[in-house]
């Protein structure tokens, strides 16, 4: 190239790639006239950081699909996580992808003929491996009519020795926005595809001599829509009095649920000439996973009318409840005993979290005294979370987060070890006995809640602290499924008081809500999804999600046990940490492999470092 002419991009990317050795050949491509340096005149990481490559960028030739089953799942891949294209050697971490979009990738590959599991592309997270482990399937639609009594899964036995006041009113629900006015009839038969495809959608609970119990109703009953037309009003009433209306008459639809005759209810209000369809579930019922699949069966079946076609049917959740409780009998969960004991032996000395509210620990809590405070990164922060930064030390986005909590709420109490409770989404059908599940596309309350203690106070460093929390948390067995199962089917006590912490990371939601062509999907509706006299079961709910491109972090808490200022404290601290674990995290120097990467090794971190070390002294290269 002359001497003050930049090179063509794709003349040095071909002569580049075919200069270089295979595992040299750098996954994107970025051309800049000078790198970014900081006032102090070295390479600014946080500005390379914000430079996304251009989509035609991102792959070679080499990484090019070569069958069909990789044709398929890289056109899945870069519609789940946005992207313009999708290389067959593209990590699905690396790219933005976490557990919850990686339920998204089985169900669409389901749908295209490929049997994947979510487990499967955890261990085989780019295109070539794991269609190198998919089975191909005949991908036909159909659906699975289910009717009669059904066991309580552990978190529905959770809700209910909860006994929260007003246990009616414990919602999900989402407002759609319609880009068109909406025929009844047609919304109504969608509506009533629901109901007869997800049999969760016509559970019914009873109380008798003083248990609780579910069944699956028959289906093709009633659809619970409900029209409410306020136009009338809107020439008498100001837009805001308008939108009060319906605020009240939302708030309305979401204290009208009844355990014992159905759990759905959705209601078309239009109002200032424009029409809003709110849909709430009872959470007994539904999950933040199962918001997607409702959508997507609702759009195509309104869309679709008498000749809808639906993707492959998979398991039902009164069938998945029966497996888990023929789970709680088995020899296989009894092994996780000892696991669940040493963490709750580990926890069972924590001192309680600090109280500094006006109610002192008799006060009111409850959720009338919900209060949340909300901090977040900015993009180009975001994104180096949810990709760059886990390059170093092959971690999750969760494991980075609750390691930034436990530091933050050790600089609070001075003791860098929590006990949290931590929240999955609980489609883990991994044990023997579940052969044959399919979980991808099935609508219920599958949640997992279970407890970790993390113990960094001999972690060194940044570094320290994300290996330990990783290592933590990697040796949960199936993502803690087993926990809830022993303690609220089989019926085992453990000695630690529970968690006064809650985590709960919910991914990139609108990848998870978006992509509709009729709605415009709200996931914060009006009227309260709880009962203001229910007790609140934690100190703090700390729930994190990334919506447009940003990371957000809400520190829910009670306002008569912590002040305010005291929650804007630990929020911002949080995120200071977090922030110092993504920038070490794309420090040149940092990085380092921890045991759980060589799982069939049984090493332990010193003994690892050790043999990268030797490996390192005689000239084998370093990741």
């Amino acid at each position: 190239v002359p001497a003050g002419e930049k090179p063509e991009a794709g003349e040095l990317r071909r002569f580049l790639s075919q200069s270089l050795p295979a595992w040299m050949v750098p996954a994107a491509w970025v051309l800049l006239d000078a790198l970014p340096l900081s006032p102090a005149g070295k390479v600014d990481r946080r500005a390379l950081a914000r430079i996304d490559p251009e989509p035609e960028a991102r792959a070679t030739v080499q990484d090019a699909p070569r069958s069909p089953a990789e044709e398929a799942l890289a056109r899945i891949w870069a519609e789940v996580l946005r992207v313009e294209r999708v290389g067959v050697n593209d990590d699905f971490f690396e790219l933005g992808g976490d557990s919850i979009l990686s339920i998204q990738v089985v169900a669409r590959a389901a749908e295209a003929g490929l049997q994947v599991t979510p487990r499967q592309v955890f261990e085989h997270p780019t295109v070539a491996a794991l269609a190198a482990v998919a089975v191909a399937t005949g991908g036909e639609a159909g659906t699975v009519a289910v009717e009669g009594p059904a066991p309580l899964t552990p978190i529905q036995r959770v809700f209910f020795a909860r006994e929260p006041a007003d246990l009616h009113r414990f919602n999900m629900s989402v407002l759609l926005v319609p880009r068109e006015p909406l025929d009844v009839a047609s919304l109504e038969h969608a509506l009533g595809i629901l109901l007869d495809r997800h049999d969760a959608l016509r559970l019914r609970f009873a109380k008798r001599n003083g248990e609780w119990t579910q069944r699956v109703d028959a289906p093709g009953g009633p659809v619970p829509l409900t029209r409410l037309d306020l136009s009338a009003l809107s020439p008498a009433l100001s837009d805001a009095e308008v939108e009060a209306v319906f605020a009240a008459a939302a708030d309305a639809l979401q204290g009208s649920l009844d355990l014992e005759r159905g759990v759905v209810r959705a209601a078309l209000i239009a109002a200032a000439g424009r029409e809003r369809l709110l849909l709430v579930i009872h959470h007994l019922a539904v999950d933040a996973v199962s918001w997607r699949v409702l959508l997507e069966d609702f759009e195509r079946s309104y869309l679709g009318g008498e000749n809808t076609r639906l993707p492959p049917a998979t398991t039902p959740f009164s069938r998945w409840a029966v497996t888990l409780e023929t789970y709680a009998g088995s020899a296989e969960v009894a092994r996780e005993l000892p696991f669940w004991r040493a963490q709750a032996d580990a926890a069972v000395s924590r001192p309680p979290l600090p109280l500094d509210g006006t109610g002192g620990d008799n006060g009111e809590d409850t959720e009338a005294t919900s209060r949340a405070v909300t901090v977040s990164l900015d993009p180009a922060m975001t994104r180096a979370f949810l990709k760059d930064a886990h390059r170093a030390y092959q971690t999750r986005p969760e494991e980075l987060l609750l390691a930034a909590l436990v530091e933050a709420v050790g600089g609070w109490t001075g003791e860098r070890a929590l006990q949290v409770d931590v929240e999955a989404h609980g489609r883990e059908p991994v044990f023997a006995g579940a052969e044959g599940i399919d979980l991808s596309r099935t609508v219920g309350w599958f949640t997992s809640v279970h407890p970790v203690w993390l113990d960094l106070r001999s972690a060194q460093g940044p570094g320290g602290a994300v290996k330990t929390t990783k290592e933590a948390l990697r040796r949960v067995p199936y993502r803690g499924l087993g926990y809830g199962v022993l303690r609220h089917l089989r019926g085992e006590a453990f000695a630690a008081p529970p968690p006064e912490i809650a985590f709960n990371y919910l991914g990139q939601i609108d990848l998870l809500l978006g992509g509709s062509a009729l709605f415009d999907v709200d996931p914060e509706p009006p009227g309260l999804p709880r009962s203001p006299r229910a007790a609140r079961p934690y100190r703090f709910e700390v729930n994190a999600w990334v919506r447009d491109g940003r990371l957000t972090v809400s520190w829910g808490h009670g306002e008569r046990r912590h002040r305010r200022d005291t929650v804007e404290r630990l929020a911002e601290r949080f995120l200071a940490v977090l922030r110092d674990l993504i920038d070490h995290c794309l420090a040149p120097d940092a990085g380092g492999f921890t045991p759980s990467d060589f799982p069939a090794a049984a090493l332990d971190q010193k003994s690892l470092d050790r043999l990268l070390g030797n490996l390192q002294s005689r000239g084998g290269r370093r990741r």
